[in-house]
């Protein structure tokens, strides 16, 4: 067969497979991607690998209010169907969804929780992509369960420690708990004043300061000197009247305060090495991390009833027993 005759043959096959037979890909009936083919799969359904990306850069488990968590596939499984959660300033999740994604008996589901988001079979939570393969094709909607996001406020929310709630307060932009410390931990001493309970509930445990190192709620720690030299600063008073911007306005022998900042100081007086006690209801000591001798003595927070002075100056010895408060790092 001479190159003319060879020519025309194949002219001819093309033409009567493209007339007769709708072919786009003759010749290779055994490729999925030739519509031709009868193992012939359709482009779209091809698309379930897509994926819901989540989009948000803050993370609710630290407490923050994630902004937007938005599906960005168009194309889910061949169905045009998408799915839209936002997490709204007061915590709560809404979520609007379309019709035609589908969660088998196991169903995906969606929590945002205050201390982890984990979501099962589907979620890679390192990359924070949701696969499309965890959803069926159905006319019914996804299921999506959640919690509320819990907003911790300095001055409206409490801290615990110890399974004792504590309330705090916001002064000079620093959180400081409003209650003398009564944790007591395994490291360390501490006492109620004469040993009585009834002490330790009204003006909270006197700790030494290896104890007091260590009473602090998670996420605070004992004032510096030169923190509480701040508030009183904070305060307008100088330090002969500052002390009653702290005070409580009672419980206090002799001169009460006005407890302007709200530090709402009580009076637990203090005990020493031999835990013999002395002033209670008539002045209070707190413990800062501030040493003045090393491995010896600490600066501290000095209030008296006598009069309205304010003194970050005291020293103490680490094995004498005072209050503690502690401030947020």
């Amino acid at each position: 067969m001479n190159k003319v005759k060879k020519i025309q043959l194949v002219l001819f096959s093309a033409i009567s497979c493209v007339v007769l037979l709708g072919c786009s890909d003759f010749g290779d009936r055994d490729n999925p991607l030739d519509p031709g083919a009868s193992n012939y799969i359709a482009e779209s359904l091809t698309e379930s690998s897509s994926s819901i990306k989540i989009s948000s850069s803050s993370d609710v488990s630290s407490g923050n209010v994630t902004d937007s968590i938005v599906s960005s596939s168009s194309n889910l499984l061949g169905n045009s169907s998408s799915l839209i959660t936002e997490v709204t300033s007061s915590g709560s999740v809404d979520t609007v969804l379309s019709s035609g994604i589908d969660v088998s008996s196991s169903s995906q589901v969606l929590e945002s929780e205050s201390s982890s988001s984990e979501i099962s079979q589907g979620i890679n939570s390192s990359s924070g992509v949701l696969s499309s393969s965890s959803f069926g094709l159905s006319s019914s909607s996804v299921v999506v369960s959640s919690s509320s996001v819990a907003v911790w406020v300095c001055g409206d929310s409490t801290v615990s420690r110890g399974g004792v709630e504590y309330k705090t307060v916001l002064i000079n932009e620093q959180c400081w708990t409003k209650e003398n410390m009564k944790y007591e931990p395994s490291t360390g001493t501490t006492m109620c004043y004469d040993n009585l309970e009834s002490n330790c509930e009204t003006y909270g445990r006197l700790y030494d300061y290896e104890a007091a190192a260590l009473a602090c709620p998670s996420g605070f720690r004992l004032p510096t000197q030169e923190e509480m030299i701040a508030m009183q600063e904070y305060s307008g008073a100088d330090m002969y009247d500052a002390g009653k911007h702290l005070k409580t306005t009672t419980g206090w022998t002799g001169e009460n305060g006005d407890d302007f900042l709200g530090f709402s100081a009580l009076p637990g007086g203090r005990c020493d090495e031999e835990q013999t006690c002395r002033n209670i209801g008539a002045t209070g000591y707190w413990w800062t991390s501030t040493e003045k001798v090393k491995n010896s003595n600490h600066y501290t927070l000095f209030l008296t009833g006598d009069s309205d002075s304010f003194s970050a100056s005291t020293t103490m010895d680490n094995d004498q027993y005072i209050s503690v408060r502690c401030v947020k790092k």
